[in-house]
């Protein structure tokens, strides 16, 4: 029996076992956190500050810090604190940011509705990885 990698859309690798005597269904072999996020967006300011704009909408507090980080980021989350290390570049905040969003309890109807198409996408993206 021997496996293979076939590249498939959205960076996802799957692998397939050949096997004559028994059909197998694609399984992953490589998850997209180890190998690369999903490119949806720009790693730019304009897309950092829409990031935070759905944290501030559900009130979360986000805040730069020094620190000794192991991910990169703390969460406060009985005072909706997010902790982010400030020595990331624009790119490393928005894959923080993109990491932790769907983890949080975030109030979808308090988002403006520019910040709940983001957020949907942000929620399937991370399913993808996952």
């Amino acid at each position: 029996m021997s496996h293979t990698c076939t590249f498939i859309s959205l960076l996802i690798f799957f692998t397939t076992s050949v096997d004559k005597t028994k059909s197998t269904k694609p399984k992953p072999c490589l998850t997209l956190t180890q190998f690369e996020r999903i490119d949806f967006m720009k790693y730019t300011q304009h897309n950092l500050d829409k990031l935070e704009d759905i944290l501030h909408q559900s009130e979360y507090v986000v805040r730069y810090e020094r620190g000794t980080f192991q991910s990169g980021w703390c969460l406060l989350e009985a005072r909706k604190i997010v902790v982010l290390n400030k020595f990331l570049d624009t790119e490393g905040r928005i894959n923080t940011l993109l990491e932790i969003i769907p983890q949080l309890n975030i109030e979808f109807d308090k988002l403006t509705h520019e910040s709940q198409k983001l957020y949907d996408d942000v929620v399937k993206n991370s399913a993808l990885i996952v």
